[in-house]
């Protein structure tokens, strides 16, 4: 192309782009990131955690588990404590589950992601729960998320964790539809 020719195209894009929308744009990008990590005590309350910048989902988008690692949590030693129970209130997941009852207590699953405890001994111990595939969670709508409300029990609705230096570590992964 010759110089004239780069110079009147230039000058078109200018004269296209001054009648654009001057918001908030960015590149389209297929699949974000979500790395959720928070200290956590031994009361069983909903955590609301402020996002660093609000996630915004643009399109139609699929969230999976990429990781799932706690510090800290209580041993898989009894019925009760095989399985994490996350819910977290911003994502539509959609579970179905059975009744089931231990003595007075219900199990809650319903609409809740279910992770297998694979500590198997109590004290400071990191232990990665799923690492090893992308597990499907939910499909999220076109949305603005400046907050995670996140609440993790064992399938009872009690603790996960022995005292308030648990961690917990993980990773959702959103990937746009096409």
């Amino acid at each position: 192309m010759d110089f004239q020719k780069q110079l009147n195209q230039s000058q078109e894009n200018a004269r296209l782009s001054f009648f654009q929308n001057p918001g908030y744009q960015f590149e389209r990008r297929e699949k974000k990131n979500l790395i959720i990590d928070h200290k956590i005590g031994t009361t069983i309350t909903d955590i609301t955690l402020p996002l660093f910048e609000p996630l915004k989902i643009d399109k139609l988008s699929d969230v999976f588990i990429e990781s799932f690692t706690t510090h800290h949590a209580l041993a898989n030693t009894n019925v009760e404590k095989v399985a994490f129970v996350v819910d977290i209130k911003e994502l539509n997941i959609n579970t179905s589950t059975n009744l089931y009852t231990t003595g007075t207590t219900v199990t809650n699953t319903f609409n809740k992601i279910v992770i297998p405890n694979e500590a198997t001994t109590a004290g400071a111990v990191t232990k990665v729960h799923k690492g090893r595939k992308l597990n499907y969670v939910c499909t999220l709508n076109p949305t603005t998320i400046a907050n995670l409300t996140i609440k993790i029990t064992d399938l009872n609705g009690v603790t996960m964790f022995g005292d308030a230096t648990g961690r917990i570590l993980f990773e959702l992964i959103i990937v746009a539809r096409d």
